[in-house]
């Protein structure tokens, strides 16, 4: 919709949306994972990662199978370190 109403109005669009990832098939589901796992963040002097048994009981409670679930966990961790060493650089 944001898209739609930008290109009808004649703007540019949000960074957000210019430089949104763009992602094979399939690997939404592991993005979105990500995204809503953000929230389990352990917080204190900074943000800590995702834990492992946060990531498993998201698999379990999306009824992943053992190649999801095992896949989510990699995905999920890959992007969690990249998103910690962003932030990290951020806050120096």
């Amino acid at each position: 919709m944001i898209v739609q109403q930008s290109i009808k109005a004649g703007w540019d669009l949000p960074d957000k949306i210019k430089n949104a990832p763009s992602l094979l098939p399939g690997l939404e589901l592991y993005y979105n994972g990500f995204l809503d796992l953000q929230a389990s963040r352990q917080m204190g002097f900074g943000a800590g990662p995702i834990w492992w048994k946060t990531i498993q009981e998201y698999c379990e409670h999306m009824e992943l199978d053992v190649e999801q679930t095992e896949a989510m966990h990699q995905h999920v961790k890959a992007m969690d370190t990249v998103y910690l060493k962003d932030l990290a650089k951020k806050n120096k």
